[in-house]
């Protein structure tokens, strides 16, 4: 069997979470480049935060959407599984032998929870944090062959699309410098974030190599660990933060 997997991600939403992934290393001038001025790329990076919080705030599925996305995580690489149960999708047609099955879910923030609903031809998404997620499969004419179609939009506030290009330019430029200047200008730029997400993370090496092609290679040693955060907060729980160190690394 041949499945063809067509991915039409909202640029939005991927740029910002690859924000957070390497956002240590684009400090002042990633911040910047949210908008044309201060006060706007402020705006524009509240939104996109305000966003990002409200998507992982409690989130809740309906149990359509909960069953489905367990069934196409399964059968993902054997669509002909799922093509005949009407549990997952929204709308399903058939010319022929082409068949073409949706599922469409709406997500938003509702009283306190992020809550994902399955729903067909969604009205528009009025509100900031507000989400869309399509997902088809197509029969292509040539025999077992699949077409997934994933589509993402999410609000995120007034910033224009262009400019998640431009904070990602600026965050991977960013990286092309030494690690002392890359630590000195988080820190400069963002001192209450540094210290906050320094009760539970720890950035143990930054390295920054040169390649012959003129990129790049990135590579973070970051340690989570929660013992700081109770000791200035006892209350929290002991497991609220596991101990362990993680690497990353990236191009630029």
């Amino acid at each position: 069997m041949r499945t063809a997997a067509i991915r039409t991600a909202a640029i939005r939403t991927a740029a910002f979470v690859a924000t957070l992934t390497v956002g240590p290393l684009g400090c002042r001038a990633a911040a910047l480049a949210y908008g044309p001025d201060a006060t706007s790329a402020r705006a524009n990076a509240d939104g996109v935060m305000s966003a990002l919080e409200q998507r992982f705030t409690r989130v809740v599925r309906v149990p359509k959407f909960a069953n489905a996305r367990m069934r196409l995580a399964r059968y993902a690489m054997a669509p002909s599984k799922l093509v005949g149960d009407t549990s997952i999708w929204t709308a399903s047609r058939s010319t022929g032998a082409r068949s073409e099955r949706e599922l469409e879910v709406f997500g938003s923030l509702v009283d306190g929870r992020y809550t994902f609903v399955t729903r067909r031809q969604s009205a528009p998404l009025p509100h900031v944090g507000d989400a869309r997620h399509f997902i088809g499969l197509q029969a292509l004419d040539s025999d077992d062959g699949w077409r997934w179609t994933t589509t993402v939009d999410h609000v995120v506030g007034p910033m224009p699309p262009a400019r998640a290009a431009d904070v990602m330019r600026a965050l991977f430029t960013s990286a092309e410098r030494t690690p002392s200047s890359i630590r000195v200008d988080y820190r400069a730029a963002f001192p209450r974030a540094s210290e906050a997400f320094g009760r539970m993370l720890a950035m143990d090496s930054i390295s920054t190599v040169m390649q012959v092609d003129g990129s790049t290679l990135v590579t973070l040693q970051i340690a989570t660990s929660d013992l700081q955060l109770r000791e200035r907060s006892p209350a929290t729980p002991n497991s609220s933060v596991d101990m362990s160190s993680h690497r990353a690394t990236t191009f630029g």
